[in-house]
């Protein structure tokens, strides 16, 4: 058998093997103890965190506990954000002629920060119904509820209002807007000699930065203390500022009229009621 060669090792290297090899046992139990140590301070501290969190969840319950029902009642939150109740006053009938009759009801919204974007109704006489008609009402704003020449071969004297649909302005929309939104002015009658009908002239006023397609006036004729005739009157495309003139007819027989009011109506919360206008283009010749 050849003798084992040991090559290209130097007496350093010798050195640390002999020592190794002499004390392997020694470093075999020190590791094993370093490894111990680690293990106890590790399972040490989970135990206490352990042991902490059981000691204080009772504590930590009652906080919580505390929080939800000193911060969130939410009966409390519902009742301050429920809105304040429809003012609908009683229901007026104007008979017109020719077995046709006027509906119309003073609705007021008292709340201070939340509109209607869409009131459905609709008005009821025993088995007679008119058409289910459409407004949207700002906040604090007083309209009328309409339905006009609706036709009935049998006499109506009473009626009441039903509310078909309603849907609020939610809390995230906002209605910071000039007011009013429409300004009327140099408000004018003129009754026909016959007293078969009645002209009314206004001007009605933009006052949004913004073009409106539609606004709906309502307008309500009063004489001798009662209301004596109704109408109604789409303006389409009324341009931010701008100031048009108006003319409303009624062509039926009306009792004396001693006074007119005019409301406004417009529903800023549909986007597709704003319209722009094209901008000019000015051509520059070189």
């Amino acid at each position: 058998m050849d003798d084992y060669q040991i090559h290209d090792l130097s007496e350093q290297q010798l050195k640390f093997g002999y020592w190794f090899l002499t004390h392997a046992e020694q470093l075999k139990k020190f590791l094993t103890g370093f490894v111990v140590f680690i293990c106890v301070i590790v399972w040490g501290l989970a135990g206490w965190g352990l042991f902490k969190y059981l000691r204080d969840l009772p504590q930590d319950k009652a906080i919580t506990a505390g929080i939800v029902k000193t911060t969130v009642n939410y009966e409390d939150f519902r009742k301050r954000h429920q809105p304040l109740d429809l003012q609908i006053s009683a229901v007026e009938i104007i008979y017109t002629g020719k077995n046709k009759y006027d509906f119309l009801a003073t609705l007021y919204n008292p709340n201070q920060k939340r509109g209607i974007v869409e009131l459905k109704y609709r008005f009821k006489a025993e088995s007679f119904i008119t058409p289910t008609a459409t407004v949207t009402i700002l906040p604090e704003q007083k309209v009328y509820l309409l339905s006009l020449a609706n036709e009935s071969p049998r006499r109506l004297d009473q009626a009441t209002v039903e509310i078909v649909g309603l849907r609020w302005q939610s809390l995230t929309e906002k209605t910071d807007l000039v007011s009013p939104l429409v300004t009327i002015e140099d408000v004018s009658f003129i009754s026909q000699p016959t007293g078969s009908g009645l002209k009314l002239f206004f001007t009605a006023q933009n006052n949004l930065l913004k073009n409106l397609w539609e606004v709906n006036f309502q307008a309500v004729l009063t004489g001798a203390g009662r209301i004596v005739g109704v109408g109604e009157l789409k303006v389409e495309g009324l341009l931010a500022g701008e100031k048009r003139a108006i003319e409303m007819n009624w062509f039926e027989p009306l009792p004396r009229v001693n006074d007119v009011e005019i409301i406004p109506v417009v529903n800023i919360y549909n986007p597709e009621n704003y319209f722009e206008t094209p901008a000019a283009v000015i051509e520059e010749q070189f």
